[in-house]
């Protein structure tokens, strides 16, 4: 009966193990997906579409983040540095998109406003 009981014990382990490696592998895939959609956003001349896809990506960010903290990445040091790599340029294609947003609008409002002189 104690064999087992340690055979129950040692499956329930490996089980939880796979599942959050599981977890960690989704997470890094949400990064990748938010990536996808940073791109995509940056080759899209449709504003709309743009748009869509910049909050798909910011999305895909937040959702990342919050799996990780959900299963705790910041145990495993390589895991989280890898992580906190893949996160900072996810953020910086969305910074660099909202930068190249900025710069249409601003643009786009001193176009509207020398019209109106």
């Amino acid at each position: 009966m104690p064999e087992r009981l340690e055979g129950i014990r040692q499956r329930a382990f490996k089980a939880v193990a796979q599942g959050r490696a599981a977890t960690v592998k989704f997470v890094f895939a949400k990064i990748q997906i938010g990536l996808a959609y940073c791109d995509v956003a940056a080759c899209t001349t449709d504003a709309s579409r743009k748009t869509d896809y910049y909050d798909r990506a910011r999305v895909s960010l937040s959702e990342a983040l919050s799996l990780a903290a959900h299963v705790h990445l910041e145990s495993d040091v390589l895991v989280r540095d890898e992580f906190v790599a893949a996160a900072a340029l996810l953020s910086q294609a969305l910074a660099k998109l909202d930068a190249e947003a900025n710069s249409l609008t601003r643009k786009r409002q001193k176009r509207e406003a020398s019209f109106s002189r």
